[in-house]
């Protein structure tokens, strides 16, 4: 998205992604991730009444849908518990606890790897995941690719901010 608005250039574009995917890569075994069908608010009260310490909100994608980051053991608590309450939830399969705090270990190495990043502004709008707004595209520096990776994902926010602006029609490619 940032090279398609024209912040930056296709090699800076391909850096970003190469070293962030590189980076992550080095968390591997750090953790799981599971997608549960419960509000923002809902998960948030069953995480403060199991009082889970490793388990975090990697990304609100919907006003129904949150995706959980974190220890595999304590994700597996909580799955327990929503399989009896009859609530879905499915494992992603992957070993990393992606948008947590398992991903701080990789954050020095990402910002000097990501240093001489100099996007660019553009009339393009750029609705960014990490703050679920239009940010400025000049903004999209090493700490914005940074937080992009540790923040929580604000897709329905994100969502909610194009149909705000009367957008209707959305291709998600991942």
């Amino acid at each position: 998205a940032a090279w398609a608005c024209g912040a930056l250039t296709l090699p800076e574009a391909v850096k970003v992604i190469y070293y962030r995917s590189y980076y992550q890569a080095q968390t591997k075994g750090s953790g799981s991730m599971t997608a549960v069908s419960l509000s923002e608010e809902e998960i948030q009260a069953l995480l403060s009444d199991l009082d889970l310490e490793n388990v975090h909100i990697g990304g609100i994608n919907s006003f129904s849908g949150v995706t959980l980051a974190g220890d595999t053991e304590q994700l597996s608590q909580i799955e327990s518990i929503l399989a009896k309450k009859n609530v879905f939830y499915a494992r992603l399969a992957l070993d990393y606890a992606f948008h947590s705090p398992a991903m701080n270990t990789i954050k020095d190495d990402l910002l000097v790897s990501l240093a001489d990043i100099k996007s660019k502004k553009t009339d393009i709008p750029f609705i960014s995941t990490v703050t679920g707004e239009e940010l400025a595209t000049d903004k999209l520096n090493a700490n914005y690719w940074w937080d992009n990776i540790r923040q929580p994902v604000q897709f329905r926010d994100a969502l909610n901010t194009l149909i705000d602006d009367e957008q209707n029609c959305f291709v998600d490619i991942g």
